[in-house]
């Protein structure tokens, strides 16, 4: 929402208003709902990456049903923005199209993420008739070994091919490369650049792993980019520089040191493709390990303060925060 309508909305200012004091408080009791939602369309994938947890869960693979979104979303009246994407890709859920539909009919800002591999003629027409605000597709690298080698069961001439094709006719969608960065594939920055601009892509997300909060996955730690982030610091500079010649809009987030700097108790919510709240996208998806309730069976109302959340930003908030919460790039000191 811009200032313009703003000024002709003073409840809506107001909601802005009291997130912004829960985010820079962040108290027990949050005083409104959540603004900012990532609902899980399913926890199917056409894909076994290296770095996604969903490969070696045993949770039962499903979709999310159009009426359960609708009736997940319709609790949350003050919402501005959602990720339409979890432990899965979004594509694979036939009702993702009315999903996106629904989500903008109520003027929230709406996104996806995709590997790309499904974007064929019939998906992208249907995807850009939604009209989703923005469309991030993961390419994690411009050399083909490389690529495939990471998303593995994908192709990387058919990502480029079908990234290109969703460039070429998205006239009011902005199109985003979001690329998950590891000490192995870092060096890949400076081709993605290259190859994006003949793409003519405009703008790249660079994100850093984690380890999802499990033990398994402590063998990542050495290959993040924040453990090495003073060795690297320099290189980002120069790569930024390098996008900006390029016009191209270079970011990254989880991958400088932080204070700790998690909102998600605060405005936002994580909902799986069953209905259950979690604590964030990160280390908190898994509602097997932890889950403050339900909304397909209780309301956001009864939920958002209970005990168990207002708990859980007290434990946040102190120095000992907790454990499936260690090693998080959004806390301090975590890697």
């Amino acid at each position: 929402m811009n200032l313009k309508n703003l000024r002709k909305d003073p409840k809506s200012l107001f909601y802005l208003f009291l997130e912004a004091y829960s985010v820079r408080f962040k108290p027990k009791k949050v005083p409104m709902l959540p603004t900012i939602l990532q609902i899980e369309p399913t926890i199917n994938c056409n894909l076994r990456c290296k770095m996604c947890d969903q490969p070696i869960w045993n949770r039962k693979a499903r979709d999310m049903e159009f009426e359960n979104f609708k009736k997940i979303l319709d609790q949350f009246p003050n919402a501005r923005k959602l990720n339409l994407q979890g432990m899965g890709e979004p594509l694979l859920n036939k009702d993702i199209f009315k999903m996106i539909r629904y989500s903008r009919s109520k003027k929230i800002f709406t996104w996806i993420i995709t590997n790309g591999m499904l974007l064929n003629e019939n998906n992208i027409e249907n995807l850009l008739n939604s009209k989703p605000n923005q469309i991030f597709i993961s390419l994690d690298a411009a050399d083909k070994k490389v690529y495939e080698s990471i998303r593995t069961g994908s192709s990387y001439e058919k990502v480029i091919e079908n990234i290109k094709n969703l460039a070429e006719r998205a006239e009011h969608t902005q199109i985003i490369i979001n690329s998950t960065l590891t000490t192995d594939n870092f060096n890949q920055i400076p081709k993605l650049l290259e190859l994006l601009q003949t793409l003519n892509i405009k703008k790249i997300n660079i994100q850093g792993i984690h380890t999802w909060g499990k033990k398994q996955w402590d063998y990542m730690k050495e290959k993040t980019l924040k453990s090495k982030y003073s060795e690297i610091k320099k290189e980002l500079e120069d790569y930024k520089q390098k996008a900006k010649s390029l016009n191209i809009d270079l970011s990254y987030s989880m991958i400088e040191p932080t204070k700790n700097n998690c909102n998600w108790l605060w405005n936002s919510c994580y909902i799986t493709v069953d209905g259950f709240i979690t604590p964030c996208c990160i280390h908190g998806s898994d509602p097997r390990k932890f889950s403050f309730g339900n909304l397909l069976k209780t309301n956001i109302k009864k939920i958002w303060n209970n005990k168990a959340y207002q708990s859980l930003r007290t434990h946040l908030k102190s120095e000992n925060p907790p454990a499936f919460c260690i090693g998080c790039p959004e806390l301090k000191n975590s890697c």
